[in-house]
């Protein structure tokens, strides 16, 4: 058994949600008025994943981002209490795009190796 296994067997019991929730709290991104995709690195893949998310998830993810500068800068906390994000607000908007962007990587790489 390899260890994504592991985990994701982990993840699908009721203690494991406990944990992530917990680490998420812990986190506090959520207290920043940010979403759990809005803290994946500048890599290349995702500033192309950014470019194929809808209009208006760009518009809510930059104002998200500039409300926590802000809040940072200003040497707050956390920011006001209606931009907190709450946990069930907190979804995934990235990862569906990102596995197609990195099918769509190895199908061209498959391509150009082959010739095709």
């Amino acid at each position: 058994m390899n260890i994504k296994t592991v985990v994701s067997r982990f993840l699908e019991r009721p203690v494991g949600q406990r944990f992530v929730e917990y680490y998420h709290r812990l986190s506090g991104y959520r207290e920043y008025g940010l979403h759990r995709d809005d803290l994946i690195g500048n890599l290349a893949i995702t500033f192309k994943a950014l470019e194929y998310l809808p209009k208006h998830e760009q518009i809510l993810r930059e104002h998200r981002i500039s409300v926590c500068l802000d809040v940072a800068v200003k040497g707050k906390i956390q920011a006001p209490k209606e931009l907190i994000t709450k946990p069930e607000d907190d979804v995934a908007y990235l990862p569906e795009i990102l596995d197609w962007l990195e099918k769509r990587e190895k199908i061209r790489a498959y391509e150009k190796l082959n010739g095709l």
